[in-house]
């Protein structure tokens, strides 16, 4: 089954977002005293500082997520052990309950 986005779709959009960012340079170029040089510098270094940002905010949520899943994994860990033998693994968490 095809999906959605097959080549032919990716191979547009990428197409698009080039004229897009050429555009996009161009302006900047223009606004910067017609130097178009500057203008695909400034758009290129944009365009990596936004993909580095999302990458650094992607990694930070997955790396939250991941912690989060851990302290789940752990409190599931020490209810079955509390439940089987009496007491749990964290000394700490006896003395509350």
């Amino acid at each position: 089954m095809p999906s959605a986005w097959s080549g032919m779709n990716w191979i547009v959009a990428g197409a698009a977002a080039a004229i897009l960012l050429q555009g996009v340079a161009g302006f900047i170029g223009e606004l910067l005293g017609g130097r178009p040089w500057a203008g695909a510098i400034v758009t290129g270094g944009g365009i990596l500082a936004l993909t580095a940002l999302g990458a650094w905010l992607g990694l930070r949520a997955w790396r939250a997520a991941a912690f989060k899943a851990l302290q789940k994994r752990y409190e599931y860990r020490k209810q079955k052990q509390r439940a089987q033998f009496g007491h749990s693994v964290d000394p700490l968490d006896d003395r509350t309950h």
